[in-house]
């Protein structure tokens, strides 16, 4: 029953927007007030959460914060790099 509880929790579909983060990342905290003063609507999932550590690792994560978003990926925060991901979406 665990196995398939598991198996429910997929990385997220690639139209959508999703920031994996964590409480203690300064640089999360900085991406989640860029992505905010954007106006930029997404998903917050946490690693130390068992939903979004599965989620983290089926997307790929390496390192926080980690923007995904038209099925393409930014590890890190960087204004440009996030704004230049952004900017295909629409």
């Amino acid at each position: 029953m665990k196995k398939s509880a598991d198996a429910r929790i997929a990385a997220p579909p690639p139209s959508d927007t999703v920031l994996f983060s964590a409480k203690w990342c300064v640089y999360c905290r900085q991406a989640k007030a860029h992505l905010a003063e954007r106006q930029v609507a997404y998903r917050e999932l946490d690693i130390e959460t068992r939903e979004g550590a599965l989620a983290y690792a089926r997307a790929g994560g390496k390192g926080v914060p980690l923007l995904l978003a038209n099925g393409q990926s930014v590890s890190g925060f960087s204004a440009a790099a996030y704004d230049a991901l952004l900017a295909k979406r629409q």
